[in-house]
């Protein structure tokens, strides 16, 4: 998403764009790509040839926040991934960090009752659709799932169901587009080469024969990219993207489904309620009961499944097109480099809140309690769901 915004800005826009990167090898020619070896050396580099903002993903280490505010460089945290309560105060009391952009809606939600609300604004990710076409030719019963193949992206959760579909339908295939090596080449697999050993036992029991053989209607793909992923994505029925929702700020996989008019299964949680439509473009369900029932629906409803293929194509194009979000954040540069700090963090967006997900009602709550003088310096929720979260993860270790 770094590479490809900047891609696009400079075709919307006269600035000049850096890309700062140890790798800089494959980027395109039209970018001017320095390679510096960390980010201190980008913060630097940019302070050097008077950059008027630095764009950066966000990071927990201190040391990187010290070093933006004391050459005062104007920069804007890039929220790809939840922040922890030590990169929430980080980028609250960093002055020079004059926007932190989340790339969903339901993630800026997330930090209504957080003093870097204030500081906030959410811009989507998005994709260039020329590459992305529909297939219309009638389909045959696959569900494709694309993904890391780690426990927080929530295969297992399909898996486990999966014989409840292939009882009710023993001609669906199934289609798994990804690896327990997607994020890290060097993890080591288990012996079905699908994911870490000790998670792909967890699943694999769910998708072998007794001869302990992967059945014939399951097919791992493996890593993918360019056309032969889109292909293979378009080829399908039905999308399945992280069953869990957990970690997701947004859920790229999900446009992409849609974008090719394959309607999308997943959890109503975090921000599949921005990039999944509930009963329109894909259906979001709240237990696997739900997801097993809505599977079987897409499977047996045509006159259902062809509405949504329709709505698919046209929501992912409306919404998450790169040319309209590359103007966005050109918006958004125009706006930091014309106004000061101060002004640019007075009027965070507004729009399109939607309090009922993903318990934002009770952010907003207690938003309004913390104007209480004496309640000012409680958590938000974010802050008590981390810290509730370190606790689950050392008790379980």
């Amino acid at each position: 998403m770094i590479w490809q915004l900047s891609y696009y800005l400079k075709k919307v826009t006269d600035n000049d764009i850096y890309i700062l990167s140890p790798n800089i090898d494959n980027l395109p020619d039209s970018l001017h790509s320095i390679k510096v070896d960390n980010i201190f050396e980008a913060i630097n580099y940019s302070k050097t040839i008077g950059a008027d903002i630095f764009v950066f993903r966000s990071v927990s280490d201190s040391k990187v926040y010290d070093l933006i505010e004391s050459i005062a460089l104007k920069s804007i945290a890039w929220g790809h991934n939840f922040p922890d309560n030590i990169q929430l105060n980080y980028l609250a009391n960093t002055k020079n960090i004059v926007k932190y952009v989340c790339v969903g809606i339901e993630q800026y939600q997330m930090l209504r009752d957080h003093k870097v609300f204030l500081k906030s604004e959410p811009i989507y990710n998005a994709l260039d659709f020329t590459i992305y076409n529909k297939n219309d030719t009638a389909k045959e019963k696959i569900i494709c799932y694309i993904g890391s193949i780690v426990p927080s992206k929530g295969f297992h959760i399909l898996a486990r169901n999966w014989s409840y579909i292939e009882k009710r339908h023993p001609d669906v295939k199934l289609r798994v587009i990804g690896s327990g090596q997607l994020y890290n080449r060097n993890q080591r697999l288990g012996p079905y080469g699908v994911a870490e050993e000790n998670y792909e036992k967890k699943f694999m029991r769910y998708l072998i024969d007794s001869e302990g053989n992967i059945k014939s209607s399951i097919e791992f793909l493996g890593i993918l990219g360019g056309s032969e992923k889109i292909q293979k994505m378009s080829e399908s029925k039905i999308g399945v993207v992280n069953p869990s929702g957990n970690t997701e700020t947004f859920g790229i996989g999900a446009v992409e489904f849609q974008s090719l008019g394959v309607p999308v299964v997943t959890k109503a949680k975090n921000g599949f309620f921005d990039t999944v439509s509930h009963l329109k473009t894909g259906l979001l369900f709240k237990s696997e009961k739900k997801m097993v029932k809505y599977i079987l629906n897409l499977l047996e409803d045509n006159e259902k499944y062809n509405s949504m293929r329709q709505d698919a194509y046209r929501f992912a194009r409306e919404n998450f097109d790169i040319y309209d979000i590359a103007a966005q954040w050109d918006e958004l540069f125009n706006s930091i480099v014309n106004y000061s700090n101060d002004e640019v963090r007075k009027n965070p967006n507004k729009n399109n809140l939607k309090l009922k997900n993903n318990y934002n009602w009770l952010r907003e709550f207690n938003r309004r309690l913390k104007r209480i003088s004496f309640l000012r310096k409680i958590p938000a929720i974010i802050e008590y769901k981390n810290i509730f979260k370190l606790i689950y993860l050392k008790f379980k270790l």
